[in-house]
C-alpha cells in the first residue's frame, strides 16, 4: 500500500526539496516519531491499566507533541516559514485545518477507520447514539478530527495535559490520533524517500 496515494497527498508537496527545507521537515517529523514512540510506550491497548494522572498527563502531552510536530512538518513542506509555524503554537486544530488542504481528507479518514476498526467503542459513547437515524457511534468515535478537538482542549491553552487544574476533563483516545499521525508520517516518508519513523516500531 502506498500511503501517499491512499491519502491523496498533493502532488505539489513538498514545494521545495532544498537542503534547508528537507532538513527542517525531517527534523520535525523525526521528533514527532520519537514522541509517538514515547506515547505508545507509556500507553498501550493490551489491557494494561495506568493511573489516571499518567494518562491525562504524559500520554496526552506526548500525543499532542507527536501530532503538532507532524502537522508542522507537513506545513513546512508546503512552504510555511518557521515564523508562520510558530504562530500556530500548540493549536493543533488550527494546524490541521491547513494540513487537510494538502490531502484528501475523506480518504485519510477512511484509512484511519480501517486501521482502528478493532477498537471497542466505549459504552458511554454508544449510549449517545440510541435515537433512530443517529450516526454510527463506532465511526463517530473514531473520527480523527473529533478526537483532535478533544485533545486540543487539554494540549493547547490552558495546557491541562501539563499543569494540574481541578475539575472534570474529557480526554481523547490517543490511539486513534496516533494512527492518523503515523499515516501522515508514512506518506511523507514515501514522498521524500527518507525514513522518518526510525523509532516507530
Amino acid at each position: 500500500m502506498s500511503y501517499e496515494s491512499e491519502i491523496g497527498l498533493r502532488k505539489a508537496w513538498p514545494t521545495s526539496k532544498s537542503v534547508e527545507t528537507v532538513e527542517a521537515m525531517s527534523g520535525y517529523a523525526r521528533f514527532a516519531a520519537s514522541y509517538m514512540k514515547a506515547a505508545t510506550a507509556i500507553y498501550s491497548l493490551d489491557g494494561c491499566t495506568y493511573p489516571t494522572l499518567i494518562f491525562a498527563g504524559p500520554v496526552m502531552q506526548m500525543t499532542g507533541l507527536a501530532t503538532e510536530l507532524t502537522f508542522k512538518s507537513m506545513l513546512r513542506g508546503a512552504g510555511s516559514s518557521e515564523k508562520t509555524l510558530r504562530k500556530y503554537s500548540h493549536n493543533i486544530v488550527g494546524a490541521f485545518e491547513q494540513v487537510s488542504q494538502l490531502i484528501d481528507k475523506s480518504a485519510f479518514q477512511r484509512l484511519v477507520w480501517a486501521n482502528t476498526k478493532h477498537l471497542t467503542t466505549p459504552t458511554e459513547v454508544v449510549e449517545r447514539y440510541v435515537e433512530p437515524g443517529s450516526p454510527s457511534p463506532h465511526l463517530s468515535w473514531r473520527f480523527f478530527e473529533g478526537q483532535l478537538h478533544i485533545l486540543d482542549e487539554v494540549y493547547d491553552k490552558p495546557y491541562r495535559s501539563r499543569y494540574f487544574q481541578a475539575g472534570p476533563v474529557v480526554l481523547p483516545e490517543p490511539y486513534i490520533i496516533l494512527v492518523g499521525v503515523k499515516i501522515l508520517l508514512n506518506a511523507m516518508s514515501e514522498r521524500l524517500d527518507i525514513d522518518l519513523l526510525p523509532y516507530s516500531e
